[in-house]
């Protein structure tokens, strides 16, 4: 079962196979406190698949928020874990182009995300 999205719908896009969403929330929002260190300018929900951005942040913060968030998606998706990279270039290679070959599937699949990560 699917938990309550919160806030304004932003847009949709497809990673994966799957249905995601971003959304815009209060700069209080509780759902922008995932880790219980306060609330940040993004956070990406994994399971519910789901990136929530705080309306308290510039056009400009909310694109790079976004970006980042999109990045732990594929990471999360990839198994990846930088951790295990320290001093491995190969892994960390690997790791590279494990995201590289996410955002080439966002790039090619998702003109509306590009288009809103550009300002467009």
């Amino acid at each position: 079962m699917a938990r309550r999205k919160y806030g304004k719908l932003l847009l949709k896009f497809p990673l994966y196979g799957f249905d995601w969403e971003v959304r815009s929330v209060g700069v209080n929002s509780k759902v922008l406190d995932a880790d219980g260190k306060g609330p940040g300018s993004g956070v990406c929900y994994m399971n519910d698949h789901v990136i929530y951005l705080s309306e308290g942040v510039t056009e400009e913060q909310a694109r790079t928020t976004l970006a980042h968030e999109i990045q732990h998606a594929i990471e999360d998706h990839s198994d990846v874990d930088y951790t295990t990279a320290a001093d491995d270039e190969a892994t960390a290679d690997r790791m590279t182009d494990q995201v590289s070959r996410g955002w080439l599937m966002l790039i090619r699949t998702c003109p509306e995300l590009l288009a809103w990560l550009s300002g467009k």
